[in-house]
């Protein structure tokens, strides 16, 4: 349990900081050492974790903002949909440990 409070403390410091790559990798190494609770609720967790940092450096990106015809902003609902969508996800995950 230690080391998994570690990780994840871990991650959120790379995602606070929009280090994507490290992220990214930092999920991946994680996800290979742990094959065998892949599908487990540790592993459900190790396949959002990636999704939630692309999805923070969108945000920080503002890569939801669009510019149309020269100086307005348009706001594009598609970023809104993978938070709701990891929202989701992060829910059934938190069900599943609710009933172990």
């Amino acid at each position: 349990m230690h080391r998994e409070k570690e990780f994840v403390n871990n991650f959120f410091t790379q995602v606070t900081q929009l280090c994507s790559d490290k992220e990214k990798e930092l999920a991946e190494k994680e996800r290979e050492s742990c094959r065998q609770t892949q599908m487990g609720p540790w592993g459900m967790l190790l396949m959002t974790l990636p999704q939630i940092a692309f999805t923070e450096r969108s945000y920080a990106d503002l890569g939801f903002l669009h510019t149309k015809n020269k100086g307005f902003l348009r706001k594009d609902n598609s970023l809104k949909t993978v938070y709701e969508s990891l929202k989701s996800d992060l829910r059934r995950l938190e069900e599943m440990l609710s009933v172990l």
